[in-house]
């Protein structure tokens, strides 16, 4: 998903990564923003985590929606966010009756109450690696006391961009 991360940016200097799946959002949508082209373990790994949440989830980060989608359909209270225009136009096209919202994790602190769990799958992969104790400690600070948090992450030695 898009980097979660919303610094300021002019527009001369816009969000490379924001641009990058602006410019490519259809196209990614079309190959990966359905849950059947997720894998099944994926999937299983979902499930379990889901069935320890029981209040208000939001997937941060949430693409095209179809992980929203998923929980919701499991009984789950979630919203998905996301910073790219179109993949919450498509979502809320493709998924009516599920709540999605344009925005960032910086929206997590504006959320009313804390979160039961924070669903972030392959979100914070976009963030510079210096940024990502703050984007945790955000996510810990909206989380209840027992929240559930589920992060899904590319591990190597090499940054790329």
């Amino acid at each position: 998903m898009a980097r979660m991360n919303s610094r300021p940016r002019t527009p001369d200097h816009p969000n490379p990564v924001h641009a990058a799946y602006s410019a490519r959002a259809h196209e990614y949508i079309n190959l990966l923003g359905h849950i059947s082209s997720t894998a099944p373990e994926d999937r299983d790994l979902v499930d379990r985590w889901a069935r320890k949440c029981s209040g208000r989830v939001v997937d941060i980060g949430c693409g095209p929606g179809h992980w929203t989608a998923y929980l919701t359909e499991s009984g789950i209270n979630a919203i998905g966010i996301d910073p790219i225009e179109e993949f919450i136009d498509h979502a809320k096209r493709t998924y009516p009756t599920v709540q999605f919202r344009q925005g960032s994790i910086d929206d997590l602190t504006n959320l009313a109450g804390p979160l039961d769990g924070i669903f972030s799958w392959y979100s914070l992969i976009h963030l510079d690696p210096k940024e990502v104790p703050t984007a945790l400690t955000t996510m810990y600070q909206s989380m209840a006391p027992g929240g559930q948090l589920l992060l899904a992450f590319f591990d190597g030695d090499k940054v790329e961009e």
